[in-house]
């Protein structure tokens, strides 16, 4: 028998294509025009698709997220986790929700965005936003599902932050304010080399917001952080919806972690 609980927070539409859907005539650049039309490219290539509504617990803030269904396969032909709707990516975009004005106006890094749903709650809260990621579809469905429910599109990089180039930090110039993440680690190994990119995108006094499930290298990342000096709250939530892979309601843990002003 279904959970009732699962069935009031997500429910999945019916299987669906998409196709470059008829835009209304635009001021968009020949660049940014350009740029679209292979993040639609890329949108097709991981479909077919369908759309599920998340409810973000505490707001009347309900998302449509399209996601790939059935799943689609990563380069090594395992599942791609990103095209999941993650427990921990559902909390991290209810706390953004619940409280807009700390991130609006603000210069807003996303690690990792899987389909959008931490984005798109991001974006409605007015956050200048850039999302990172090594998959070319989670950028381009992310971009699709932000544009498709705010006015905004966020800037897109394709990236791995453990072998981050010198060019994409000449890119960020100064940094961010915050910078979101949510199930972004899962071994131990990347735990040191996650903080090190951290110390150089967070501005300082900026903040890192992070959740997770029970997973030891997310808990080791906060270890190192608070260890460098890193200060903040940290809540246990109630996960929204069972974990895609094991079906389990985890508890979610939300960090919300500033970084230290240099000792004089």
């Amino acid at each position: 028998m279904a959970d009732p609980r699962n069935e009031s927070i997500l429910r999945a539409g019916e299987r669906m294509h998409i196709g470059v859907a008829p835009r209304r005539p635009s001021r968009l650049s020949l660049w940014d025009r350009l740029h679209r039309w292979a993040g639609e490219r890329e949108v097709r290539a991981v479909g077919p698709f369908r759309t599920d509504q998340v409810v973000l617990a505490g707001t009347d803030r309900v998302l449509q997220i399209t996601r790939p269904y059935p799943e689609v396969l990563d380069p090594d032909e395992y599942p791609a986790h990103w095209a999941e709707i993650w427990p921990a990516g559902v909390v991290l975009a209810g706390a953004i929700a619940r409280e807009p004005w700390l991130l609006q106006g603000k210069r807003v890094l996303e690690i990792g965005p899987g389909a959008g749903v931490t984005a798109v709650a991001a974006a409605q809260a007015g956050a200048d936003l850039m999302v990172v990621d090594y998959a070319p579809g989670s950028l381009a469905l992310t971009a699709r599902n932000v544009r498709d429910q705010t006015s905004a599109e966020p800037e897109t990089a394709l990236l791995n932050w453990r072998e981050a180039p010198a060019s994409f930090f000449a890119r960020v110039g100064d940094g961010f304010s915050v910078v979101l993440g949510a199930d972004m680690l899962y071994e131990m190994k990347d735990a040191r080399p996650l903080a090190r990119f951290l110390e150089r995108v967070v501005v300082v006094d900026g903040e890192v917001w992070i959740t997770h499930a029970e997973r030891e290298a997310a808990e080791r990342l906060v270890q190192i952080l608070r260890q460098r000096g890193w200060h903040g709250p940290t809540e246990a939530c109630t996960s929204p919806l069972p974990d895609p892979q094991y079906g389990s309601w985890d508890v979610i843990h939300l960090h919300r972690l500033r970084r230290p002003s240099p000792t004089r």
